[in-house]
């Protein structure tokens, strides 16, 4: 067993603020999928106020299930809110 690889790890995938670990994740998926950056859509859309895009993904959130057995969404899961969000982003700009 060789602790150096835990530390590694941990030091490789550390998130800066509590509980935002899949979120990072999720982002870092959604740009691995669809090419683009979700904030960078967010922005060329018009979309910059942190405050509506955090709304916008606790209510999709809400709206969403987590895998069986797994206490927190899946970085995929997480990818597919910001789709969702960003479709819904476009279809109404004024929003």
């Amino acid at each position: 067993m060789d602790p150096e690889i835990m530390w590694d790890w941990l030091k490789a995938y550390k998130a800066f603020l509590y509980d935002t670990f899949w979120i990072v994740q999720g982002l870092e998926e959604y740009q691995k999928i669809y090419g683009d950056s979700f904030l960078d859509q967010c922005v060329a859309n018009g979309v910059i106020d942190r405050k509506k895009i955090e709304g916008l993904v606790a209510l999709k959130m809400r709206g969403s299930s987590h895998h069986f057995g797994e206490p927190h969404f899946n970085k995929a899961t997480v990818a597919g809110i910001l789709r969702m969000i960003y479709k819904e982003i476009i279809k109404n700009p004024s929003d």
